[in-house]
């Protein structure tokens, strides 16, 4: 019987990958008015591509939206949604969220990736960044000039400063030509 010498199988390969999220931010603390930067990576490794790739970002309300960078795909500020599409095994893509800080105080941002192809491990698709806001610090008033304990008063017309007497110059004058004609008269007389 030779009818039983052939079989066969269907197997149904899926596509998996795996997605990698990386939220952070360009410094841990700001001050109120700062322009921040919010970072978000998503990697793909693989071995598949990944399809339909959406981050979720909302940004926390102490915090106002100004614009975005994408190395792929668009940005909805409003809902907070990072559409990327697909990314190729090995792709990395960031977006770099410019917001500016409204209040102090302690904020946390979470981020989540998600595809329609199968993943492999997905402990690694959330991720967040805690920043610190701080009030603007007043700028010191200059210090004053220290006052004396027993200030003087100004007089309205001030005395100028007294002179010690040196005595008349005129009358040295006189005494010293005097002294001078008296010697030359002398001289003259013993001639």
């Amino acid at each position: 019987d030779t009818t039983n010498n052939k079989a066969n199988n269907t197997t149904t390969a899926y596509a998996l990958a795996d997605l990698e999220l990386i939220k952070s931010s360009d410094k841990k603390v700001y001050y109120v008015g700062d322009q921040m930067h919010w970072l978000i990576t998503v990697i793909n490794h693989g071995p598949s591509k990944a399809c339909d790739v959406l981050v979720k970002d909302v940004l926390p309300s102490a915090t106002k939206f100004i614009s975005y960078t994408a190395d792929k795909g668009s940005f909805d500020s409003s809902k907070g949604i990072w559409t990327i599409g697909e990314l190729e095994n090995g792709e990395r893509v960031t977006l770099d969220i410019l917001c500016k800080a409204l209040k102090s105080g302690e904020f946390t941002n979470d981020a989540t990736v998600n595809t329609t192809t199968n993943e492999s491990d997905v402990s690694n698709n959330f991720d967040n960044a805690t920043v610190t806001v701080k009030e603007v610090e007043p700028t010191p008033d200059p210090t004053p000039e220290p006052t004396p304990d027993n200030p003087q008063p100004t007089p309205e017309n001030p005395v100028p400063p007294k002179m010690h007497s040196t005595g008349n110059p005129i009358v040295y004058m006189i005494i010293a030509i005097f002294a001078i004609l008296g010697s030359v008269w002398t001289r003259n007389r013993k001639e």
